[in-house]
């Protein structure tokens, strides 16, 4: 695959990224004016990554795949650069998307089913995920130009573990802060 295919590929591999972004703000925007319980939304979050992982599960199942054919593309190119630490940088992944899933699930677990999603909570929550989709796109892009510039695996040793860390604490970060912010303004705001 020649340098500029690849840049094409990445350039539209951003592009769904950042639509996936906006059409989630865009939803937390619509569920917090419309004034839908908090509940509802951690159930429909706890679907989708279900499924997500479902699909990654049994892969030629893929609707991302089907949907966007760049994306396969991409992944075949970045398994053939990475060799080995490609299935560990898979594995870590659907790691991560199990451990957030459980995460939802203790955080629908201990918030009270009658919470309204409103403005405050709304707004840091949109706030958190705009910087959250920043920090995605920057990790995507140096992770690009790492991945593309690499003449094969040897290039990449121990790449993937220092990749999957950071990845890891700004993940972990954005749900720790996010969570602390809806349980203090619920503990601020409701009677115990």
């Amino acid at each position: 695959m020649s340098h500029q295919s690849i840049a094409v590929l990445r350039k539209k591999q951003l592009l769904i990224l950042n639509s996936f972004m906006i059409i989630l703000l865009i939803i937390i925007a619509a569920i917090s004016f419309a004034g839908f319980k908090l509940f509802y939304l951690n159930l429909a979050a706890i679907f989708f990554l279900f499924i997500n992982i479902l699909f990654k599960t049994y892969p030629k199942y893929n609707w991302l795949h089907r949907l966007f054919p760049s994306l396969r593309e991409i992944e075949e190119h970045e398994e053939k650069v990475l060799g080995t630490q490609y299935l560990a940088e898979k594995k870590a992944a659907y790691v991560g998307q199990i451990l957030v899933l459980i995460m939802i699930m203790i955080n629908t677990m201990i918030i009270p089913r009658d919470v309204v999603l409103k403005w405050p909570v709304s707004g840091i929550m949109v706030l958190v995920i705009a910087v959250m989709a920043v920090a995605l796109n920057i990790l995507q892009i140096l992770h690009a130009r790492k991945v593309d510039k690499a003449g094969g695996s040897e290039q990449l040793e121990g790449y993937t573990k220092r990749n999957l860390a950071l990845q890891m604490v700004v993940g972990i970060s954005a749900g720790f802060i996010l969570l602390t912010i809806i349980i203090t303004y619920l503990m601020l705001n409701t009677q115990w």
